[in-house]
């Protein structure tokens, strides 16, 4: 069974020359971004626990990057939102790329895009989606029987064992395993409320859960 407390928080720490982050905004271009990443926090579906740390965290990078003139050349608002992708990924937090394109407007293929220039100029790498925490979240919010749930867990960990996630986001991965874990414990979950719940279309969770339950069998 797969056992896992939950995202730690990770406040940012630059690895720069310049070791003091400012606290106050200096231009138009950082109040902007921090308005934008107040904007975007709101939406996601954050806990009021970390939602101060996210804003913070998030501002830091922000400045780092202003200051490094990385920004220079590009577009404020996709700079902010790609920043807001980076320390849900940095927190291990479960809100999925699709959630953070929605809020913000910006397309997925851009946050990917400057997530990748930003994570080699500022020397860090990101630890992989963490699929407990999204199962934790996607089972918490479809009420799921504690039978299921834990159906869940074990089907995640041969899902893992078998590479099953690779080239799949977060949510499709956890969106067949929840319904694959519903037929079995016989706990009534169709596919659309399924889909509806995790972000992903009926046909996507049909098609995992095909490709899942044939490791799952075997």
């Amino acid at each position: 069974m797969i056992s896992n407390s939950g995202p730690e928080w990770k406040n940012y720490k630059p690895k720069s020359d310049v070791s003091i982050i400012p606290k106050q905004p200096k231009n138009k271009t950082t109040s902007k971004a921090i308005e934008i990443i107040r904007s975007i926090s709101k939406i996601l579906p954050l806990s009021p626990k970390i939602h101060k740390e996210f804003i913070s965290s998030s501002t830091d990078i922000f400045y780092d990057v202003h200051k490094k003139g990385l920004i220079k050349g590009r577009d404020t608002e996709k700079v902010a939102t790609t920043i807001v992708y980076i320390v849900c990924r940095m927190n291990n937090l479960a809100i999925t790329l699709d959630e953070i394109a929605t809020a913000s407007g910006v397309p997925k293929k851009e946050i990917i895009r400057l997530q990748k220039f930003y994570s080699k100029s500022l020397h860090f790498k990101l630890p992989q989606h963490d699929l407990f925490v999204f199962l934790k979240r996607f089972s918490s919010d479809l009420r799921l029987d504690r039978r299921t749930f834990e159906r869940c867990e074990d089907i995640l960990q041969i899902a893992s064992t078998n590479n099953f996630s690779d080239g799949l986001s977060p949510n499709t991965v956890i969106g067949a395993v929840i319904y694959l874990a519903s037929k079995i414990e016989k706990d009534k979950r169709s596919q659309s409320t399924i889909s509806k719940v995790v972000g992903v279309s009926e046909l996507t969770i049909r098609n995992g859960y095909q490709r899942l339950n044939e490791f799952v069998s075997q």
